[in-house]
């Protein structure tokens, strides 16, 4: 009975330090959070109209540029370098017509990683927005 004595002692002056560094510290924030809605230039580019360029990157480090708008193929069989040029071509095409490509990547299953990384690294590269189109996987 004596050690549950000093166990509520102890909880006690536990629960009081607890408290006395909740009422000396400043837990009391404020910051100004700039809403996306004020900048006019942000809604004027997600108004602005796109043009997907749907980057297949296959086996053997081989990529096709397809033009999801008009289903033209702009490059077939390229490999890294010439994807790079291939995606800057397809761009100034692309912005000439006043629209804004963007880059979704479909890598097949026989392709690497790494053939996926390659073509996220060019889209940073020539300031491409991209994504990776991939169906989920079936457990």
């Amino acid at each position: 009975m004596q050690n549950t004595g000093f166990l509520v002692r102890f909880i006690d002056i536990g629960l009081i330090i607890l408290f006395g560094f909740i009422w000396v510290s400043d837990i009391s924030t404020f910051s100004h959070i700039e809403m996306s809605g004020d900048d006019q230039q942000n809604q004027s580019e997600q108004t602005e109209e796109v043009t997907i360029l749907r980057v297949q990157a296959r086996k053997g480090g081989t990529y096709n540029v397809v033009n999801r708008e008009t289903d033209a193929v702009e490059c077939s069989r390229v490999d890294k370098s010439g994807l790079e040029g291939c995606l800057r071509r397809a761009r100034e095409n692309v912005s000439q017509r006043g629209r804004r490509a963007v880059v979704l990547i479909e890598p097949s299953r026989e392709s690497a990683v790494q053939h996926t990384v390659d073509v996220l690294d060019i889209c940073q590269r020539l300031g491409i927005p991209k994504n990776i189109h991939k169906k989920p996987l079936q457990l």
